[in-house]
């Protein structure tokens, strides 16, 4: 019964898909996000938590996680300013940091690596100092992924966040009729305006 929401984010930032108990539907938005979703290149952390936040108003009184996922690279912003607001509205931030310090290519999921406007291969570093304060004064904690920090992640959240994981969502039958009905109206208003214009037989 909890719910999921997901920020894209680059240089700038957006919604793609708010706060929701249908985690099918979640799945499918999950698929379409892309490197290519944002054009404004760079790692704008602080547009993507006000973002996360803009989507929590309608949530206050329960309890709020954030897991920002950033290679920490190229920044913008400033990120530390707004986790101070994150943690007065009691909303805990957690941050997971892709990518080696040594740096590496961007693979793409159909295959080949990610490129410029020009042709030249991007690569990725990661940079995880900005990512670890925020985690810190978030009140959560960093993790790299490359280090099995996924699973680091879960295991925190199962000790510390017990109600995050304690449920999942259950399916429950909706009610359908009205669509039904909406199609019957249409069927019959059809029927009765074709009875109109119908020419009568001689």
């Amino acid at each position: 019964g909890h719910e999921f929401g997901l920020v894209l984010f680059a240089g700038s930032a957006f919604l793609q898909f708010p706060l929701t108990t249908d985690l099918a539907s979640a799945e499918v938005f999950l698929q379409a996000a892309s490197s290519d979703s944002i054009s404004r290149q760079g790692t704008n952390l602080e547009a993507a938590l006000q973002v996360a936040l803009d989507g929590f108003r309608i949530v206050n009184g329960r309890k709020r996680i954030i897991i920002l996922m950033s290679d920490g690279e190229d920044l913008e912003g400033d990120p530390l300013t707004l986790v101070a607001e994150l943690a007065n509205e009691n909303i805990t931030v957690y941050a997971l940091g892709y990518g080696t310090a040594s740096g590496a290519e961007i693979p793409l999921a159909g295959g080949g690596v990610k490129t410029d406007a020009v042709g030249t291969v991007v690569t990725t570093r990661l940079d995880d100092s900005e990512l670890r304060r925020i985690a810190e004064q978030g009140g959560g904690g960093y993790w790299a992924v490359a280090e099995d920090g996924i699973a680091s992640l879960v295991e925190q959240l199962r000790v510390h966040e017990p109600a995050a994981l304690s449920s999942t969502a259950s399916g429950k039958p909706v009610e359908r009729f009205a669509v039904f009905l909406a199609l019957a109206l249409v069927f019959l208003s059809l029927e009765i305006l074709l009875s109109e214009v119908r020419p009568r037989a001689a």
